[in-house]
């Protein structure tokens, strides 16, 4: 399975097609699931003034918004996305301030509100999520008015913050790595051309555009004539330079809108948008100067047959 299967496999598995609407389905889950679990915990003991009318209406409210974003997963903006963790953390100082003496018992809901945020959102989204979540503990706070709270509330607040910038932090490196990965796996190692998975996808997309626009586009195969021999003779290092020459003189000799790749073992293809079988032809008649000149003198004089083909 490659890269992009597998990405897609995990968002597929969720019922998601990209992240937007993984984040949907995520936080609809944790809305619905996050407010089920409030109303679990009125099975248990609470101290006398609780408030369980209030949380409630919360609760119920939680409930109804992240069925509505989870129905909407498909087609929900990343505004309305926002929205939801906002009213969560909402939904969240609510039941804080219901029972008296026990607000540290939810700051761990702000937590991962805050590790939502800072992996789903935009970072100055992330930080105002984050900065309205250290408010409305403040206001919790100050409403429950036991002692210690402002110690907890800066250990609430901390950790929110820092554990959302770790989250950031591992998702920026994941994203560094996965847009690497992905462009080893369409990238020729020997000579930094693409490679046939890359020019499969370059000319489906110039082929879908030609289409569109009715812009004519243009192909070359290129082989290279006696590279056996060469590999057979001198050895497959020798074989492997001049293959990086051949890229090298492709890339010389092409425009800038063209697109090289190495598509097999002496076999390289370019994709030439908007060119008919004249400009076409032009190009492949510098190309193979440009191979004759580079292998001139040499024990095996390699040269190229390029054929060609164009959609007007």
């Amino acid at each position: 399975m490659n890269l992009d299967h597998a990405i897609a496999s995990v968002h597929s598995r969720l019922g998601a097609s990209s992240d937007r609407e993984l984040a949907a389905t995520l936080l609809g889950g944790i809305a619905i699931v996050g407010s089920v679990v409030g109303f679990v915990t009125y099975l248990f003991p609470h101290p006398e003034g609780t408030d369980f009318v209030t949380p409630s209406i919360a609760f119920a409210i939680s409930i109804v918004a992240g069925l509505l974003l989870w129905l909407k997963r498909h087609d929900a903006d990343w505004w309305e996305i926002g929205t939801v963790v906002a009213l969560g953390s909402v939904v969240v100082t609510i039941a804080m301030v219901s029972v008296p003496g026990r607000s540290a018992a939810y700051v761990t809901y702000f937590v991962w509100l805050g590790i939502f945020s800072f992996y789903f959102l935009r970072i100055r989204w992330a930080l105002l999520q984050t900065a309205w979540m250290a408010a409305l503990y403040a206001f919790a706070v100050i409403v429950d008015d036991q002692q210690g709270e402002i110690e907890l509330w800066i250990n609430g607040v901390a950790t929110t913050f820092g554990v959302g910038l770790l989250v950031l932090a591992l998702r920026t490196r994941i994203t560094v790595l996965v847009r690497r990965l992905e462009d080893m796996a369409r990238t020729d190692q020997l000579t930094g051309l693409p490679n046939r998975r890359a020019f499969d996808e370059r000319l489906a997309a110039e082929l879908a555009r030609r289409d569109r626009s009715g812009e004519p586009v243009a192909l070359l195969i290129l082989d290279l004539d006696h590279f056996k021999t060469l590999n057979d003779t001198a050895g497959h290092l020798s074989g492997d330079n001049a293959l990086r020459v051949v890229a090298a003189v492709i890339a010389s000799r092409i425009r800038a809108v063209d697109w090289p790749a190495r598509i097999g073992g002496d076999e390289f293809a370019i994709v030439l948008p908007g060119a008919d079988e004249d400009e076409a032809m032009r190009v492949a008649e510098r190309i193979r100067l440009g191979i004759d000149s580079a292998f001139a003198g040499t024990a095996v004089p390699l040269a190229v047959s390029v054929g060609g083909a164009s959609r007007s």
